[in-house]
């Protein structure tokens, strides 16, 4: 197993504390000291991280659904889907919002389970809400020799462990699995070994812990997502006949508080056929809509797709074509060339209307398919047709930031979210692990002073205590481009 040790560093996030002492020994009650975190941009928040890092505002929204004010299709996806949803706004949101953010009842011990999670069992009074159904995982025809694979995503409903399970008597198995810390990472994109001024970025989602070998468990905290790549391993024997289809398992492994049972559906190929390695190396892509655009200029994205190794070692001719597109989604048919032994990059460019759903409605994830045809051009005659399931989510333009520190026993986290339309979330949260009361004041400044401006009270081992806001920031919608390139700076003075 790998651990993303030194996250900070892999998101771009520098944290370091300064302890002033007055005459005291550190950490003693009545000791004031500041300690700072200075994060870098990070690209547009996922639902993953709004649940795992701003689940005050998810329930601020569902409030708005519960009283019509707000669509709920533009909850859905956020909160995981339309039966969760549902379970959210059959609770008391309100008085679930006050145990939340209220202080803690006298002589009680404030819960250690992330917010999300008592979100979910609301107040840790309920079981967790059923989640919907996945689509299955289909790998279409397979013959010996091939070597496809399949990723499914599934989101984490409790804090604890995930596991992923397939029958030990299935010819697939899980191949890596890896926890999402929810960040879309900004990779600045080199020109000729150099970074310009001003350069292109490259957007990707951050590792936070990954799995390449067995056991297939990994530690995660509610509403965060996990990524399974399933596939055949190289070499294995598929039965000439019948059904190989099988089943994932992904749950909670010790507690069994939840689960979810993911069909994986394939098919023998049949003898003496023609096969190539069709890959696709991202089936679910995150793309992130412009800041600014014209309408009239479709938006655009790059989908990978491989093709190699003909089986038996003949040239084969092939077509690229859409199966099943969304509507205002588009892509162009073209053909190929694959040698024996070759390996082909198909990549290709697929566009969506600016005026269509797949693009206005954002944060959805959308399905579609295509189809990878080929011919041999010579004896042994043959052809196949392949089609490839997969599906992308557009996410609005935004920005956020988070950092953290501890010292002296006091640990604070703040984040910011940032729209694009000049709307500001913050969040932040403090935690006392001392033997005596502590208060911390939280001043945070992205380009203008005071967008954080907190007072933490906390008792004896108190915490986490939370804090939200949100509010518009006229300067940050007139100068987005510039603000979402800048670094948030946070102190935290502890009293």
């Amino acid at each position: 197993m790998t651990r993303c040790h030194g996250r900070c560093a892999v998101t771009g996030v520098l944290s370091f504390s300064l302890l002033a002492v007055a005459g005291r020994a550190a950490g003693q009650e009545a000791d004031r000291f500041t300690f700072y975190g200075v994060a870098r941009p990070r690209g547009p928040a996922t639902p993953s991280e709004l649940r795992m890092h701003h689940p005050l505002r998810l329930l601020e929204l569902c409030q708005k659904v519960k009283a019509g004010s707000l669509d709920r299709l533009r909850v859905e996806p956020l909160v995981g889907g339309r039966g969760i949803l549902d379970a959210l706004l059959a609770m008391d949101l309100d008085a679930l919002y006050v145990k939340l953010t209220g202080p803690a009842t006298a002589g009680t011990a404030r819960s250690q389970n992330s917010p999300w999670h008592q979100i979910l069992t609301d107040g840790e009074t309920a079981p967790l809400p059923q989640p919907d159904p996945p689509a299955p995982l289909d790998f279409g025809d397979l013959a010996t020799g091939d070597t496809h694979t399949r990723a499914l995503r599934v989101t984490a409903l409790a804090d604890g462990m995930v596991e992923a399970r397939i029958p030990p008597d299935s010819p697939f198995q899980v191949m890596s699995m890896t926890v999402q810390d929810g960040v879309i990472l900004e990779l600045p994109m080199r020109d000729r070994g150099l970074l310009r001024p001003g350069a292109h970025v490259k957007r990707v989602r951050a590792p936070e812990i990954a799995r390449q070998q067995a056991p297939w468990q990994l530690p995660v905290r509610a509403g965060q997502d996990v990524d399974v790549v399933v596939g055949l391993p190289v070499g294995a024997a598929v039965p000439s006949g019948g059904n190989i289809s099988s089943v994932i398992t992904v749950g909670d492994p010790l507690g069994g508080a939840w689960r979810q049972d993911v069909p994986i559906l394939a098919v023998p190929a049949l003898k003496g056929d023609i096969r190539v390695t069709v890959a696709t190396p991202e089936p679910l892509l995150d793309l992130v809509a412009d800041a600014y655009y014209n309408p009239n200029v479709p938006y655009t994205f790059v989908l990978p797709l491989l093709v190699s190794y003909p089986n038996p070692a003949v040239t084969v001719q092939g077509t690229v074509q859409p199966l099943s597109l969304p509507p205002g989604v588009s892509m162009p048919s073209f053909s190929f060339f694959l040698a024996p032994n070759q390996t082909l990059d198909l990549s290709f460019t697929m566009s969506i209307d600016r005026s269509a759903a797949a693009y206005t409605q954002q944060e959805v994830l959308r399905q579609f398919s295509i189809r990878v045809s080929y011919r041999t051009l010579a004896p042994p005659l043959a052809s196949r047709a392949e089609d490839l399931n997969l599906a992308f989510t557009l996410y609005p333009g935004s920005q956020s930031w988070s950092t953290s520190a501890k010292v002296g026993g006091v640990q604070c986290e703040e984040s910011v979210y940032l729209f694009a339309t000049g709307e500001t979330t913050r969040s932040g949260w403090c935690d006392n692990r001392n033997a005596y009361t502590a208060k911390v004041l939280a001043d945070g400044t992205l380009v203008l002073p005071k967008v954080v401006y907190d007072i933490f009270s906390m008792g004896w081992f108190d915490g986490p205590v939370f804090s939200s806001s949100t509010v518009t920031i006229p300067y940050f919608q007139q100068h987005y481009l510039f603000v979402r390139e800048q670094p948030f700076l946070v102190g935290w003075t502890k009293f």
